[in-house]
């Protein structure tokens, strides 16, 4: 660490920047503080210009600490959204994580390097790990608190960055993450040679992403290289492509609109659906029934019977 700064009990609220007049994309932050009732957040945007920035910030009222990157870049300029293992993955997106205050106070540590953002909270048990692609003059730094201001403390020193040249990585990124896409899309129909062409570049393009040695030129290189193999992908002429289309789904495939809905019936009912067939005449079933309703009724009109002439002669 280099140039380390250390401010004890400042005062942090919405009109003032103790980081104002520092410049760098590689430092490490510490700040420990203690909101008041009716403080809203604290905020941190670090590698910033005067369009974009990465914002760090801690909402009170939620307890949810976020690292949001939404800004960070021109939208055109950022990686597409795609699907990275199983998950949807999008670049220009608020990042949280719940975070408990403890004695009433929260820490932040905060590392930026160039193209990372990392924040551990919760004594280190918490960390937010972020990719971004700066601007290079996006090196400014912004500190404050909405709402009440708050008490704080906090140390800053700049670092030295493991790359040796400050390259702009941004046309290199989106294009890695298209050729990632089509790569886990499999061959399919396209030629060996092409195919291969495009693998061997992705390879030299991710080696030159995580070179610490690499210069904008190289950089840039890569970068055009594996657009090239995306753009020079070949179909086979003798393997013609075979789809195989999807079962369209209607609304029959999910609800049958010519069944009759099912209705609540009364026992009357019931019977009465039940024991008439399709041309109205009495079905086996209400033919059945009606004999086992007459037996009953008969035996029951002669058990009334039978008691009435009891009575008569007691």
């Amino acid at each position: 660490m280099k140039n380390l700064e250390v401010k004890d009990d400042i005062v942090l609220d919405d009109k003032s920047n103790p980081l104002e007049g520092i410049h760098s994309q590689q430092f490490q932050f510490e700040i420990e503080f203690a909101p008041e009732k009716g403080t809203e957040k604290v905020v941190l945007e670090v590698l910033k210009n005067k369009d974009y920035q990465t914002t760090i910030w801690y909402d009170v009222n939620t307890g949810i600490l976020h690292v949001d990157r939404s800004k960070s870049m021109a939208a055109e300029q950022a990686p597409a959204d795609h699907m990275q293992n199983g998950t949807w993955f999008k670049f220009l997106e608020d990042y949280t994580a719940p975070v408990a205050m403890t004695n009433g106070k929260i820490k932040l540590k905060v590392f930026v390097d160039n193209y990372s953002v990392e924040v551990y909270a919760g004594n280190d048990t918490i960390v937010l790990t972020e990719l971004v692609f700066p601007y290079k003059d996006a090196d400014l730094l912004n500190l404050y608190a909405v709402g009440t201001p708050v008490n704080a403390t906090y140390s800053f020193a700049t670092m030295d960055s493991y790359r040796k040249d400050n390259t702009d990585m941004r046309n290199l990124s989106g294009t890695l993450a298209d050729a990632k896409d089509q790569l886990e899309r499999g061959q399919g129909n396209y030629t060996d040679e092409s195919f291969k062409a495009l693998q061997d570049a992705y390879k030299a393009a991710f080696a030159a992403a995580f070179n610490p040695d690499s210069t904008q030129n190289s950089i840039n290189l890569a970068n055009y290289a594996l657009t090239n193999a995306l753009t020079n992908l070949r179909a086979n002429a003798d393997k013609p492509i075979t789809v195989t289309p999807e079962k369209p789904t209607t609304v029959t495939d999910i609800y049958d609109s010519t069944a009759k809905p099912v209705v609540s019936e009364t026992p009357a009912q019931a019977v009465s659906a039940a024991s008439v067939s399709s041309e109205g005449t009495p079905t086996a079933a209400a033919t059945g029934l009606g004999m086992t309703l007459a037996t009953a009724i008969g035996a029951l009109a002669g058990a009334v019977f039978t008691n009435r002439k009891r009575r008569e002669q007691e």
